[in-house]
């Protein structure tokens, strides 16, 4: 009788714990859903939302800095791995006093073509306000210029050599 009361108590505390865990992962499926995603060289952050200095400053931090797109490849990779996202995400090309540049800072990137690839939306850039000076990639794989400080989106950091 011991024994039987014993398995039959360690079953409900096994089931116990069971229906825990269940309510636990119902509750917390919000931080279990995918907001990191990784490419080649790309790594895609869904849930952070930063102005563009903020986006420059954690992918400097962290990874080596903001994405640069060099050619179509570039964008194909990118939009294979955010195929599934639909808003838009900050890149790495910024106006600097009338000529648009990238972020990154190592002098090797600089020595090629990519330097001048770029894939503007229809009337774009468009220096709305006279404050868009930053760039984001749209769910289209197209480009846009938004306020590098009052627009607050996703981001995509390159994590390459430099």
């Amino acid at each position: 009788v011991f024994r039987v009361l014993y398995l039959s108590c360690g079953f409900c505390i096994c089931l116990m714990a069971f229906a825990l865990m269940l309510r636990l992962l119902y509750l917390c499926r919000g931080f279990f859903i995918r907001s990191i995603y990784y490419i080649h060289e790309y790594i895609l952050f869904t849930k952070l939302k930063m102005s563009w200095n903020e986006a420059q400053h954690h992918c400097r931090v962290k990874y080596g800095d903001l994405a640069t797109i060099s050619d179509e490849r570039d964008i194909s990779r990118i939009n294979n791995m955010a195929k599934d996202w639909d808003r838009a995400f900050w890149i790495g090309l910024y106006d600097d006093v009338n000529s648009w540049k990238w972020s990154l800072v190592g002098e090797r990137f600089y020595t090629g073509v990519g330097t001048d690839y770029r894939k503007w939306q229809e009337d774009q850039p468009d220096n709305a306000g006279a404050v868009e000076h930053c760039v984001s990639m749209m769910e289209d794989g197209l480009w846009r210029d938004n306020s590098c400080t009052l627009v607050k989106v996703p981001l995509i950091c390159y994590r390459g050599e430099m």
